[in-house]
C-alpha cells in the first residue's frame, strides 16, 4: 500500500514556496492565490527552481498532477483534501487547515 504524505503548508501569505523531498527527489512547490478565480494556484519545479509545471489550479478532491505528464514530476498522485468533507473549495485562508495538500506515494 502507498504511503500518504501531508504537504506542511501553513501560509501567513498569499504567495509562498516550501522545499521539500517526493520519493527521494528534491522539488520546490509554489502556491499563489489567485483572488479572481478564488483558488490556490500550485507550481512545481525542480531542486534548482527551474519549472516543471506551473499554474495548477488546486481543486478540491481532484488529482492535481492527472492531466500533465513530465517525467520530472513526482511519480505519484497530488490531491487537496476537504477535511470536512463537505467538498467545499479552498479559501484564502483555509489551506494548512480544512484542506490539506496530500502526496500519494507510487506503488
Amino acid at each position: 500500500m502507498a504511503d500518504i504524505l501531508r504537504i506542511p503548508v501553513n501560509p501567513d501569505e498569499s504567495a509562498f514556496k516550501i522545499r521539500m523531498a517526493l520519493e527521494g527527489r528534491d522539488y520546490v512547490l509554489s502556491f499563489d492565490f489567485n483572488t479572481r478565480m478564488n483558488r490556490w494556484i500550485l507550481g512545481i519545479y525542480d531542486a534548482e527552481e527551474d519549472p516543471i509545471v506551473v499554474g495548477i489550479a488546486m481543486n478540491i478532491d481532484s488529482s492535481l498532477l492527472r492531466l500533465y505528464v513530465d517525467n520530472r514530476l513526482p511519480p505519484g498522485e497530488m490531491i487537496l483534501f476537504d477535511t470536512s468533507e463537505k467538498h467545499i473549495e479552498c479559501s484564502r485562508d483555509e489551506l494548512g487547515k480544512r484542506c490539506e495538500l496530500l502526496y500519494l506515494e507510487s506503488e
